[in-house]
Parts: C-alpha cells; structure tokens; sequence
C-alpha cells in the first residue's frame, strides 16, 4: 500500500503544479491551481480506495480458498 499512498501525493503535486503554472502563464489567479488540485485529491483518493478494495477482494479469495482446503488462518 505504500506505493499507492505515494500516488496519491504525486496525483495532488501534478495537479496544484500544473494548476499553478497555468495560472502563472494564464494570469487566472487561484482558479485552475484550486481546480486541479481538487481534482489531483479526488483521482488520487478514487485510485486509493480502488486499490484497497482490490487487496480486500484478493485476502477474501484467499482465505475462502484456505477454508475450502481445510486449513487454519494460522497456516497450521
């Protein structure tokens, strides 16, 4: 999970930059810096939330597989 935590940061860094230097070169004020980084916060928080709910599915299936096969969490 530390890689997606890492994503989620660099999706609001490229966004805020990205937004800033728009609005440096555009001369928009805070609009496209707040807008993009609104939108780096939401991509980065729906790539997050998918990533878990997949390693929730994938510990799922594995340990319906290891109670099918009759073993204990505990590997014994």
């Amino acid at each position: 999970f530390s890689a997606v935590g890492l994503e989620v940061v660099l999706y609001v860094a490229v966004g805020g930059g990205v937004g800033w230097l728009l609005d440096r070169w555009l001369g928009t004020g805070p609009w496209l810096l707040m807008s993009l980084l609104l939108l780096g916060v939401v991509g980065g928080s729906y790539r997050f939330v998918r990533e878990g709910l997949a390693a929730n599915r994938r510990v799922a299936s594995e340990a319906a597989d290891r109670r099918r096969a009759g073993q204990t969490p505990g590997g014994s």
